[in-house]
């Protein structure tokens, strides 16, 4: 039976039909026990074999197939996997995490937020809300920053020199506020710093009404893989009572870091 690749329409847009195509190839490919063959994808699809061997091309460039060479037979590749460990990394993270940030957020009445570093930007996967009357907007899956926020220089400050100029080539250090670090230097000798006290500070740096601190979070190679802050309106803690709560930020950063596999110890 001929698998129907087409446009089709999702929350009313169009799908585009070379996605939905090699998407489609991929999910075959899966599902297949010992790989599939140009033929048998042009068969079950109906699409004409170099449709299908072009669409193989870019899986393959993507390492999400790979060709047995000894049979010819595309199979899953390794970008699947990796991809599929991201996610579940992830999903894991979430869930460790979560009672740690719950008790963070009763004992200081303030917003908690676990973020994690995507693509140069700051991802926010989880928060636990104040429940005082003035507080932080934000919200889950929301973007931002990473040079001027807590969670974001925590990132940061974990990555390769290279990888770091990269993202800075890249995003830019725009300016949110009077405190915003906007030149690369500068940035990087307080991202040095960061790595040496184990915490950062969101001086009103992002937004002018608030600051924050956070620490990193570490899996069990030791690897920063997320960070967990604590956001207080300026109003309510000047830079040196916000410091101040760094230890105890850095104590449930340290549980969800064991939970995460994490021995302690410094790299």
């Amino acid at each position: 039976m001929k698998r129907k690749v087409a446009k089709a329409s999702v929350g009313g847009a169009q799908r585009l039909q070379t996605i939905d195509r090699a998407l489609g190839l991929l999910e075959l490919i899966c599902q297949a026990e010992d790989g599939s063959s140009i033929t048998e994808l042009s068969r079950q699809t109906g699409l004409p074999k170099s449709t299908v061997y072009r669409l193989l091309a870019t899986l393959v460039a993507h390492r999400l197939v790979v060709q047995d060479p000894q049979t010819s037979r595309y199979l899953p590749g390794i970008k699947l996997f990796e991809l599929a460990q991201a996610v579940s990394q992830k999903l894991e993270l979430r869930k460790q995490a979560l009672p740690e940030l719950r008790e963070l957020c009763q004992r200081t009445n303030e917003t908690v937020h676990l973020a994690i570093l995507d693509d140069g930007d700051v991802i926010y996967i989880d928060k636990q809300e104040s429940q005082q009357t003035i507080r932080m907007f934000s919200a889950i899956g929301k973007r931002g920053p990473a040079h001027c926020t807590g969670v974001g220089k925590v990132l940061l400050a974990a990555l390769p020199e290279s990888e770091l100029d990269e993202i800075i080539r890249r995003k830019g250090l725009p300016r949110f506020t009077e405190k915003t670090i906007t030149d690369p230097e500068i940035l990087k000798a307080h991202l040095a710093q960061v790595r040496r006290q184990g915490y950062a500070i969101d001086d009103t740096e992002h937004e002018p009404e608030i600051r924050c601190v956070a620490c990193p979070i570490r899996d069990h190679t030791g690897r920063v893989i997320a960070a967990v802050s604590l956001t207080i309106p300026a109003f309510r803690a000047t830079r040196e009572q916000i410091e101040a709560l760094a230890p105890l930020v850095r104590e449930y950063a340290d549980r969800i870091s064991r939970k995460m596999g994490w021995t302690g110890g410094e790299l």
